[in-house]
């Protein structure tokens, strides 16, 4: 099945309240289909993470978390939305079409492939064993300081089928020693993508093998110095971080992680002393890099880049900036002596030197103010110019943190001379340049449709009444659904209302409980207004405080849209006075208009 059927059949065979718990968090019943726990997303002694079985979500009060079966693996796994699909989907035996390509794909046996890629790792470290330590493979290792037993390490020997001759007697199937990546086919002929190079292990989230990055040994190797695995069913550099599934314990408690741009990085980081380290794999940094990492440490965890101190190395932090506005605030960057990597750095200086470096990281921020004024060197009024020139038009632009561009433009105007007021009207000026270049389609019947259908925007205050109101219905159908017919509900909200109760009939004729899922909802905005309502403001412990309470704010919402309503319609008399012209037509609307005044 594709994702989307896959989405929706997870969403069916699973329940929120099970998976948390298999995830290791205790939970205790807090109310009616409500429960709480210690939050795995920060360190807390007072329970504050609520998971709701009839929404299938979770909130934390303490930290903010929030999300479904998905977002949590995310959260904890460090993966992408994709990746959990998957990872939640294989765990049901449910079959889902390769995710990572919008092409349709042979059908994939995932654990198999699992399988595989854990007997090539066996098959590599048996070969790296059977090395002597003078052989270059062993010797990349020593001579770095890093140690040789290390089970990441393996070697691909030189014949190009050893590794395809040992998986075909292991019984892998061709189709799936193709779909790993792992080997290659030319003109019905088999041979391994990997030989006569140093292998080193990448592992997900988990610490399941999934591919491996391997370095050039031989001079006549005409391949490049590291040749990085191909994507898979089960492995995307994009998404990759070399040491995740070992640094993801420190990386939460510490709430900090360490980025740097290869595997022996990362070994000589942590050899330092720091078990938080990770790399990327063969790529710059990305989105899911990102994303990854900030799940792991939070919103206001840290962000250390630790790069080597050359031209490259500075153009990466700087290009961290320019592309990812989200970790502005929370990224640092250690910057090595230029041409040492820290493999170099411990080797040379201890690891005391590179606990220094770490350490001492600067702010992003910082960093690129930093690098910017010795680039341009401000000797003079016309090189303070162009310093700030450049500053406002390609970093300024993309800050969105309203504190940090302050900042930056007061430190700019310390260094530089400049006034500040100078350099803001300088990036006012240039801001609402970039914003009138940015093309914008016209108005027309299609925007029209994508419009909401209740106005989220212009919601006045019955509306917000009777979106608590209904919030409170949604989240608790058995005790609310049957007192809904009391109240008087705006026109607006009956269609969402006729779905809600088809689903929840539905639900409850096939003896299942009822799940709140706002994307199932022909207006999916309201239906989510409805959900994040609920999971702000509204827990309740037992069923009398919730109808007593939906009583109240329904019956006020009631009084409000009556209210409102009397008012427009003295509107619109008001209106039809003013445009009357005969003595009678004038008498029968102020009698009406009399008439509505007391009307209650």
């Amino acid at each position: 099945m594709n994702l989307s059927e896959a989405k929706a059949k997870v969403k069916e065979v699973y329940n929120i309240v099970d998976l948390v718990e298999q995830e290791s968090v205790t939970l205790s019943i807090s109310g009616p289909g409500e429960y709480k726990g210690l939050c795995p997303f920060h360190n807390e002694k007072t329970p504050s993470f609520k998971v709701s079985e009839p929404f299938q979500n979770y909130i934390c009060f303490g930290c903010g978390a929030t999300g479904d079966i998905f977002s949590f693996i995310q959260e904890t796994r460090g993966c992408s939305f994709v990746e959990a699909l998957k990872f939640l989907a294989e765990s049901k035996g449910i079959e889902i079409t390769d995710a990572y390509s919008k092409d349709e794909k042979p059908k994939v046996d995932l654990k198999r492939m699992y399988e595989l890629i854990k007997d090539t790792d066996l098959f590599y470290r048996s070969e790296f064993d059977k090395l002597d330590n003078s052989h270059p493979a062993k010797k990349q290792i020593i001579d770095r300081g890093l140690d040789i037993n290390n089970k990441v390490f393996g070697y691909a020997p030189e014949r190009y089928g050893a590794l395809y001759e040992h998986l075909k007697a292991k019984g892998y199937s061709d189709e799936l020693m193709l779909q790993s990546e792992l080997i290659c086919e030319k003109d019905g002929k088999y041979f391994d993508f990997f030989y006569r190079r140093l292998t080193i292990t990448l592992a997900d989230f988990s610490g399941r093998p999934v591919s491996y990055s391997a370095r050039k040994l031989f001079e006549n190797d005409t391949r490049g110095k590291y040749v990085n695995g191909k994507a898979s069913p089960v492995f995307q550099k994009k998404a990759t971080l070399f040491n995740l599934n070992l640094a993801k314990k420190t990386s939460r408690l510490e709430n900090k992680i360490i980025l740097s741009e290869g595997p022996f990085d990362v070994l000589a980081i942590v050899k330092s002393g720091y078990e938080n380290a990770v790399a990327s794999c063969g790529t710059a940094f990305t989105e899911e890099h990102l994303k990854a990492a900030r799940q792991l440490v939070g919103e206001s965890g840290e962000l250390i880049f630790a790069f080597d101190g050359d031209s490259a190395g500075i153009e990466a932090a700087m290009k961290i900036f320019l592309h990812f506005p989200v970790a502005h605030s929370i990224s640092k960057v250690a910057l090595f002596p230029e041409g040492k990597d820290p493999c170099d750095y411990l080797q040379s200086e201890g690891a005391e030197a590179v606990k220094e470096i770490i350490d001492n990281a600067k702010p992003l921020a910082d960093f690129v103010l930093r690098e910017l004024a010795n680039h341009i060197e401000l000797t003079d009024m016309d090189s303070r110019y162009r310093f700030i020139k450049t500053l406002v038009s390609k970093y300024l632009t993309v800050v969105t943190d309203k504190i940090l561009l302050e900042y930056l433009i007061r430190k700019a105007s310390v260094m530089s001379g400049i006034e500040m007021n100078k350099i803001t009207a300088l990036y006012s000026e240039t801001k609402n340049s970039v914003k009138t270049r940015k093309i914008t389609e016209p108005e027309g019947p299609i925007h029209q449709e994508l419009k909401l259908k209740i106005e989220l925007n212009n919601l006045d205050e019955s509306d917000l009444c009777y979106v608590r109101g209904l919030s409170l219905l949604v989240r608790y159908p058995l005790i609310l659904a049957p007192k809904l017919s009391k109240f008087t509900i705006p026109e607006k909200f009956l269609p969402f209302l006729h779905e809600y109760k088809n689903a929840v009939n539905k639900t409850f004729s096939a003896g299942h409980p009822y799940r709140f899922i706002y994307d199932e909802y022909d207006d999916q905005d309201f239906a989510k207004l409805l959900q994040q309502t609920s999971e702000k403001f509204l827990v309740y412990n037992d069923d009398e405080t919730i109808s007593h309470h939906f009583d109240l704010i329904m019956t006020y919402a009631e009084a409000v849209y009556i209210e409102q309503m009397r008012q427009n319609e003295l509107s619109r008399i008001s209106a039809a006075l003013a445009d009357a012209k005969t003595p009678q037509e004038i008498a029968e609307l102020l009698t009406l208009r009399e008439q509505t005044k007391t009307k209650r």
